[in-house]
């Protein structure tokens, strides 16, 4: 089914770009910073009087029954064809209806990429790290046992992109 809807908006703060003909060389530099809100357009119901009920189930839900609301940045230097992209986000998390609060979420990651180009079609192998954190959740303002922690990721994979189509998959791992 359908879940929660999340609408997001960026704005560029800077874009510079240094060419150095004699060297054949380019340097370029984006800064992006953002948020957004997600709206509880999911289907979520949890029946917290049902004995079979179990509260491992929040996780299963289409939606979070919450407004929330996010902030990014994202920060990419390119030198000719390799670059580094490290993005920060933080979701805040709202209390739902049923009194149900899941932790917010800080995630961070920095990935390296290299952009081969065959004629019209780009492909953009790349390789980082993706760190998350998550605070406990809560019910009725009590912590929910067995809920938030961190993990630290190793990631490769690749995009693929011709005219305005782009198409991309990745492997993590922890460590």
């Amino acid at each position: 089914g359908l879940g929660d809807i999340t609408l997001l908006g960026n704005y560029k703060l800077f874009q510079k770009t240094k060419m150095n003909t004699a060297k054949r060389t380019s340097t370029s530099q984006e800064l992006w910073i953002g948020g957004g809100v997600k709206m509880p357009t999911g289907k979520y119901h949890l029946d917290l009087n049902d004995p079979e009920g179990n509260l491992g189930d929040v996780n299963s839900q289409m939606g979070t029954g919450s407004v929330d609301f996010l902030l990014n940045t994202t920060y990419d230097l390119r030198l000719n064809k390799f670059g580094i992209n490290t993005s920060l986000n933080y979701k805040i998390n709202t209390t739902n209806s049923d009194h149900y609060d899941f932790g917010n979420r800080f995630t961070a990651n920095s990935f390296g990429y290299y952009n081969i180009s065959v004629h019209s079609v780009s492909i953009v192998p790349n390789a980082g790290v993706l760190y998350e954190h998550a605070d406990a959740n809560h019910l009725n303002n009590s912590k929910v046992d067995l809920t938030g922690g961190y993990v630290a990721l190793a990631v490769t994979g690749a995009e693929l992109s011709y005219n305005k189509i782009n198409v991309g998959a990745n492997v993590q791992l922890p460590f």
